[in-house]
């Protein structure tokens, strides 16, 4: 990894980890979760409009990758993120790298070791202890429910990943502009179902946290977070760049504990080092395999 791709990871890393306190103050008593990600997704997709092609023979893999990458996850992670708290959110986001390997051992008939395994299920124990923390002020409405949701968010954005491993030779912002497309379609059909009321968010006084929390999730954390991720993810191997999302995990921890008083109990602390540890563990053993692994992906996602 040069110093260009190690500068461009920890300003992607600041920036999704500074998201998740913003979601989490955003949703909390602002706006319904599936609503708020319905807007963020509908802007970016009216910003990249013009970016929009039809890529023959790829569609079906940009179209699905559009539903788990650009809606299902957000949903279940806004979601998730509402009913936890924004440093158990980040630390559970971080089983995306192990659910990754792990379907690309299923789907793309990648070969991994016995360690990796155990790290996965290393990372997974992390998980359980947090959810099962008897202690949960300051945890969130539901914390089991919001684990629950983060869980299935993590799977989603894997499958996501390996979806567009399929394909080839498209711009980074010309993906997530397909992504924005189907995203928001998903997302309004969400809250639509799942959500009353959504527009008393704009029958409020004060508007402008809501409006403040949009621009950084539509410029900051879409645009230019995404845009990162996807420029790295082209360069280096999925499962190195899934994993090294470590540091926005560490920075989210950071930011809910200073900013939003989050409680730092012994079973985050915990927990969260045993995730940390068994996703690290995946990293290294991936960061092993960069040069045999030399088949950068063009045009690869991940959201937050």
């Amino acid at each position: 990894m040069s110093l260009r791709e190690l500068g461009l990871l920890f300003l992607m890393a600041l920036i999704w980890g500074g998201h998740f306190s913003i979601i989490k103050v955003t949703t909390g008593g602002v706006v319904d979760p599936v609503f708020y990600a319905a807007i963020r997704m509908t802007i970016v997709a009216l910003l990249l409009a013009p970016l929009l092609r039809i890529h023959k023979g790829q569609m079906r893999y940009i179209l699905l990758a559009g539903v788990c990458l650009g809606g299902l996850n957000y949903a279940f992670m806004f979601s998730g993120i509402y009913y936890s708290n924004a440093s158990v959110s980040a630390i559970t986001m971080e089983l995306v790298a192990p659910f990754t390997m792990i379907l690309s051992v299923i789907f793309l008939k990648e070969r991994v070791g016995l360690l990796r395994v155990l790290s996965f299920a290393f990372a997974f124990t992390g998980i359980i202890i947090i959810i099962t923390a008897r202690q949960t002020d300051g945890m969130g409405p539901s914390p089991l429910l919001g684990s629950l949701l983060l869980i299935s968010a993590a799977c989603i954005e894997a499958f996501g990943a390996i979806s567009i491993k399929k394909v080839r030779g498209i711009k980074p912002f010309q993906l997530l502009a397909w992504f924005a497309l189907v995203g928001s379609c998903v997302l309004w059909t969400g809250t639509l179902v799942f959500e009353t009321d959504q527009l008393a968010v704009f029958r409020e006084r004060d508007i402008w946290p809501f409006i403040l929390a949009l621009v950084y999730s539509v410029v900051l954390a879409s645009l230019v977070g995404q845009a990162t991720y996807y420029w790295l993810l082209s360069r280096l191997p999925a499962n190195l760049v899934a994993c090294s999302t470590l540091l926005v995990a560490f920075l989210a921890v950071i930011f809910g504990v200073v900013f939003l008083s989050e409680p730092l109990s012994w079973q985050l602390f915990v927990g969260g080092i045993v995730t940390l540890t068994g996703t690290g563990v995946i990293l290294l053993r991936a960061g092993n395999k960069t040069k045999a692994a030399s088949q950068g992906i063009p045009g690869t996602g991940k959201t937050k």
